[in-house]
């Protein structure tokens, strides 16, 4: 069998999201590949939220709930995206018995393999990821506004990288010794928060993985071709479109957005899932009913003024 450790880091919140990624990633796996996957969770996080990801998963696989300290609770948190978004800046040293490892953001949908991905050569580099190329463009002057952003990303096209799938190199990270670095920085107002630290940090020791693997759900057909040459080759940009191996819902999330973009993939995954279906679709129901009642005395509201 071939041995794939990977990462997801969570908190109660979205343990449910959890449980589709791991189960998606287990139904689009190779027969010969064999994940073991670690789950980084906070030390208060519940038992039934444990045991929901396992009667999800139906121990096919090795699974380890690994808790964290409160090292990072003091991190900077915004747009709703809490401290457990920087758990992947702990794996170094919470996996100590592990050299290389695949990390993955929870709010995915994973349809290939990713055996050739773990195993390629990173020649001393730190980390492996995907150009944010497409994020990059859609928000362009967001970004110029930003005060550290052409001081750090000044040729932002070529460098600046998604961190919601890495390939880490834990024995490089160590070795560079950037954990205290990485928890002073969290602390501090980067605005995309774990993903400036890690593209600060990791400038010139980053691996250029193919768009493949983070195929953005909300970045449209011409955002992917507008990268063609500059960015990506034109082979590249026709893979994600038509070939992705993950679908990363970075924008609108499809247990919120049932016609969000490729919300109908995820929503069709989740049928396979009986259980985690009738926990999604009754909370969808709930929150379409809470939203339309609160339309309808917002404007019974104005009718009495």
């Amino acid at each position: 069998m071939n041995r794939v450790p990977i990462v997801f880091c969570f908190d109660d919140n979205y343990s449910s999201q959890a449980a589709v990624a791991i189960a998606s990633l287990l139904y689009s796996k190779n027969l010969s590949t064999e994940y073991v996957i670690y789950c980084v969770v906070p030390k208060l996080f519940r038992k039934r939220n444990e045991n929901k990801i396992l009667k999800a998963i139906k121990d096919e696989t090795s699974v380890k709930f690994v808790r964290i300290g409160d090292e990072l609770d003091k991190s900077y948190e915004t747009r709703g995206i809490t401290s457990a978004a920087y758990y992947r800046l702990a794996i170094h040293y919470l996996l100590e018995n592990e050299k290389k490892v695949l990390y993955s953001d929870v709010d995915v949908l994973f349809v290939g393999d990713l055996y050739e991905t773990y195993t390629q050569p990173m020649n001393g580099k730190l980390i492996g990821a995907v150009k944010s190329s497409t994020n990059y463009l859609i928000h362009e002057k967001r970004c110029r506004a930003i005060e550290y952003w052409s001081r750090e990303f000044n040729d932002v096209k070529d460098k600046y990288v998604n961190s919601g799938f890495l390939l880490m190199n834990l024995t490089e990270i160590r070795r560079s010794d950037l954990g205290r670095t990485w928890i002073e920085m969290s602390k501090k107002n980067f605005v995309f928060q774990d993903q400036d630290i890690i593209n600060i940090t990791c400038k010139h020791r980053i691996l250029f993985l193919p768009p493949t693997l983070c195929r953005l759900t909300y970045a449209s057909e011409d955002a992917y071709l507008a990268c063609i040459g500059e960015v990506f080759s034109e082979k590249e940009v026709y893979d994600a479109l038509k070939n992705p191996v993950i679908f990363h819902y970075a924008g609108q999330k499809p247990w919120n957005y049932r016609k969000a973009p490729y919300a109908n993939l995820w929503w069709s995954f989740l049928k396979n899932q009986p259980n985690l279906y009738l926990w999604f679709a009754c909370r969808y129901i709930k929150n379409s009913t809470f939203k339309k009642l609160k339309k309808l005395l917002e404007s019974l509201k104005y009718s009495f003024n």
